[in-house]
């Protein structure tokens, strides 16, 4: 908007310095390609579809409602609207053949990008929040609001409950790199590494509510709510603390790079 300001704007009475410096900052918070609308409420979830063409992705809202984009500029196609309540993740397979779709109260089915549904799955009894695909595809692991955390082979029933603990919140699952190991974490401060498919659980405990999780299979990194970083290692059934970093920062979102060596942290205010 402030470009376009700028652009309409004359040489008349115009301070060359303060326009130039107005455009850095534009440009410097991003200057958008496309604008594009679709959702009619908050939209809670963007990812790209790999295998769709280059700049394809998916959406997902507090409206209900899942969308593919296609195309530059983006064109949305509807793929899946919720019988009732929002949508909190869309996430597509690594071959980007299929979409699972986690909702509000238990809410989780698998479809296709033409939006045809392959697979309803019930189990959850809260908001599905959580989502993550194994890396080769073979497994599909759901967490939601209620505690409950669960490991659907190829995104298909039926389900291997994973060991959690209900019902405190599930706040992170993440699949190592490579592997069948998968992290998670929840709003108490339980953290667990699952190995599939015996569903076997290492499992640590930390004093606050767990924000981000990674595993490469025998060392997990977490991030809890109140900016503390964290590494363990896999000692018989429980996960041993490694290093302790305090940040001081109140987290709203963090993310670990492949490796687990660097994390980034996004702090409240």
């Amino acid at each position: 908007e402030a470009i376009a300001w700028l652009a309409s704007a004359t040489d008349h009475g115009l301070d060359a310095n303060v326009s130039a410096e107005i455009a850095r900052e534009a440009i410097a918070r991003g200057v958008a390609h496309d604008v594009v609308h679709g959702h009619d409420d908050e939209v809670h979830w963007v990812e790209p579809l790999p295998g769709a063409g280059s700049g394809a992705f998916v959406t997902g809202g507090y409206d209900g409602r899942a969308l593919v984009w296609i195309g530059s500029p983006p064109i949305a196609r509807v793929v899946y609207t919720a019988k009732q309540g929002r949508v909190h993740a869309v996430r597509p397979s690594p071959d980007g053949r299929e979409l699972a779709i986690g909702g509000d109260n238990g809410s989780l089915n698998v479809v296709s990008p033409d939006g045809h549904v392959l697979a309803t799955l019930t189990g959850h009894v809260g908001d599905v929040q959580h989502l993550v695909w194994s890396p080769d595809g073979a497994w599909l692991v759901t967490g939601d609001d209620h505690g409950n955390t669960f490991a659907w082979p190829h995104g298909r029933a039926p389900a291997l409950a994973l060991p959690a603990a209900p019902p405190a919140a599930i706040g992170d699952v993440q699949f190592a790199v490579t592997g069948a190991a998968v992290a998670g974490g929840d709003h108490a401060g339980n953290i667990w590494l699952w190995d599939l498919p015996s569903g076997a659980a290492h499992t640590a405990h930390v004093g606050a509510g767990v924000n981000t999780v990674w595993t490469d299979g025998t060392h997990v990194g977490e991030v809890d709510d109140t900016g503390v970083v964290r590494t363990f290692h896999v000692a018989g059934a429980a996960l041993a603390l490694d290093t302790a970093v305090p940040t001081g920062f109140e987290i709203k979102r963090a993310a670990f790079e492949h490796g687990g060596r660097w994390v980034v942290l996004g702090g409240v205010g």
